[in-house]
């Protein structure tokens, strides 16, 4: 049998607190995605930054140490994170008295 990584994997846990950093990515895309309706609506730019997203919070499974469960975080984290961006948005806009 052909194994692909023969390194310990670390806790997850012990994962999330050493590639934490690596998730920052996702943040963003969401930051830039609700709150700036031009990247929004090009669909070339979302793909581009799509990629620069979730190419970093990648790495940490398939070229370190972290378990697959860091990758279920991070697409879980990628789901979830993106509604309550939506739903910040939609109270800071609502609080401050703008239009969405």
């Amino acid at each position: 049998m052909i194994q692909r990584n023969a390194k310990a994997r670390l806790p997850l846990r012990t994962a999330l607190r050493c590639y934490w950093p690596f998730l920052l990515g996702i943040t963003s895309f969401h930051i830039l995605v609700v709150f700036d309706s031009a990247i929004s609506t090009n669909q070339t730019l979302l793909l581009i930054l799509f990629f620069v997203a979730i190419l970093p919070a990648m790495w940490p499974y398939l070229f370190a140490s972290a378990p697959y469960s860091f990758w279920a975080v991070a697409a879980l984290y990628w789901f979830f994170g993106y509604l309550l961006t939506i739903a910040l948005k939609v109270l800071l806009f609502s609080a401050l008295g703008w239009e969405l």
